[in-house]
This record gives structure tokens, sequence and C-alpha cells, in this order.
């Protein structure tokens, strides 16, 4: 099961990462019309959902300065 959710998340999702900003570039396959996933980055839950309309993030709980960039835009939480 490992391997599948590495699929889906790293490949589908498009998630990266360096030493401080959280990358996300995600390509859907053609049938799918969402992909939703929970990671930790930096110790805070993170809830990403990726449909055709585009990609929300949401942080859980305690929030200080997480950079994460989607389709190369930069945001910080």
């Amino acid at each position: 099961n490992g391997g599948s959710w590495n699929v889906a998340i790293f490949g589908f999702g498009g998630v990266s990462y360096t030493d401080d900003t959280l990358d996300i570039s995600p390509n859907l396959p053609q049938k799918w019309n969402k992909l939703s996933f929970k990671l930790n980055w930096k110790g805070v839950p993170i809830v990403v959902t990726v449909t055709r309309d585009g990609t929300t993030i949401e942080a859980k709980g305690d929030v200080s300065r997480i950079n994460v960039t989607v389709n190369k835009e930069k945001y910080v939480f």
C-alpha cells in the first residue's frame, strides 16, 4: 500500500519539498476528478484537495509560518 500512496501523492499530487517549502504541482490522471490527502509538514497536519478546478490546502491546528508553493505560486500560512 505504501507504494500506491507514494505514486498518488508524489506523482499525481505533485508533492515535493525543500528544507523550508512544500511544493505541490498536481497532475491528475484524465479519468480522475479529485484527489484528497493528508500529510504532516513541519509538524502541522495539512489536507490537500486537488480537483479539475484547482488545489486547496487546509492547515489544521497551530500554524506558524509554513511556506507552500502550488504550481509555482508562493503562499505563506
